[in-house]
């Protein structure tokens, strides 16, 4: 069993803002922290190339700034 993650990104919680929608597949290793309970602002996120043998973890996405969200994942899709 796998899990996939779907992040909604925008720049404005204003109706009629352009959303940027990506899916991340078969997700592992997910933390979260002071998040929830209204707009949660994500910064700078940072995505990582994984060499660390397995072979379905090949990226790391975390936020630098405040550690509110870390996972590892698979692959992706943009819609």
């Amino acid at each position: 069993m796998t899990y996939d993650l779907s992040l909604s990104i925008s720049s404005s919680e204003e109706v009629g803002v352009d959303v940027l929608r990506i899916k991340f597949l078969d997700i592992a290793q997910f933390a979260c922290r002071d998040f929830g309970g209204g707009l949660t602002q994500l910064m700078h996120l940072s995505v990582d190339k994984l060499d660390s043998g397995f072979d379905r973890m090949r990226y790391q996405l975390s936020d630098l700034e405040d550690n509110k969200l870390s996972f590892c994942f698979s692959s992706f899709s943009v819609d």
